[in-house]
């Protein structure tokens, strides 16, 4: 109490000069508007700077869940991007199945997994049996064909695609008439081979494949790839490296061909056999 008492009388002379100016401040802005004017204003800006300042740090430690909810907001963002790619995919290829509306339609998937490192790939569809997805039925992309519809559940599917050991496709070179066989040798994704094809038939480099038409798994003419590689197999026919169209490592979305008379079209085919036996 001594040491402060001793403090106030050290600078008291200080002190009352403040008071002085404390009260003469506040004759002045009691007593002339135009003084009271400018220090509200003199005052309201210095109290929006530190509110201002007081705002910044608080968004700067605010900064973590505007990021966090950005960075959700833009999954979905590209969630939706790639489902409207796949959406769009099916225009595509409106060109191709214009002509048999009346017999094919498409249904649009997502590839939710995928493999291509294995002899026996395969992918899995979002959508099954109750979108009206068969065993049997083709897949296509945007680019080309995919592969064929080999098991289904109620909300799955798997597709059996070109790079499988198993598949088999019928295919023909653009603008031959001559089909043959695809097949995939599992040395790399990016190319399937083409036999079958006999040896006066003109094949090129470049020459595009397309599916032949001779099912009703593909309409003629979907895009496969094209010739990479012409070599003579034997003294008969060809053997043909075909550098696929579909990038197997970036598959998002594919459409689903439903044969519309599938069902008539298997009747038929059973009682043709049944007349064989």
């Amino acid at each position: 109490m001594r040491t402060l008492i001793k403090f106030l009388l050290r600078f008291k002379t200080l002190f009352f000069f403040l008071a002085l100016e404390i009260l003469s401040l506040v004759l002045i802005v009691n007593h002339n508007q135009f003084q009271r004017v400018h220090f509200l204003h003199t005052s309201n800006s210095l109290v929006g700077s530190v509110f201002r300042l007081s705002n910044s740090v608080s968004d700067y430690f605010k900064l973590s869940d505007v990021n966090e909810s950005l960075a959700l907001e833009n999954s979905l963002l590209k969630e939706r991007l790639f489902y409207l790619e796949g959406q769009l995919s099916s225009f595509k290829y409106m060109p191709t199945f214009e002509s048999d509306s009346s017999k094919y339609k498409l249904i649009t998937a997502k590839v939710i997994q995928a493999t291509t490192n294995y002899r026996n790939n395969y992918l899995t569809l979002d959508k099954g049996s109750a979108d009206g997805l068969k065993v049997g039925m083709g897949v296509v992309s945007d680019l080309g064909v995919v592969g064929i519809v080999c098991s289904v559940s109620t909300h799955f599917s798997a597709v059996l695609p070109i790079i499988n050991d198993n598949s088999r496709i019928s295919v023909q070179v653009e603008g031959k008439t001559h089909s043959g066989t695809l097949k995939w040798q599992k040395a790399d994704i990016r190319y399937a081979f083409l036999d079958e094809v006999p040896l006066y038939v003109s094949i090129a480099k470049g020459d595009g494949v397309k599916t032949s038409g001779y099912s009703t798994v593909f309409p003629e003419g979907i895009n496969v790839g094209v010739v990479e590689e012409v070599r003579k197999k034997n003294d008969n026919f060809y053997d043909i490296k075909v550098n696929l169209a579909v990038d197997y490592n970036n598959l998002h979305f594919v459409n689903v061909i439903s044969f519309i008379h599938s069902e008539e079209n298997d009747s038929l085919q059973m009682k043709g056999g049944s007349l064989d036996d």
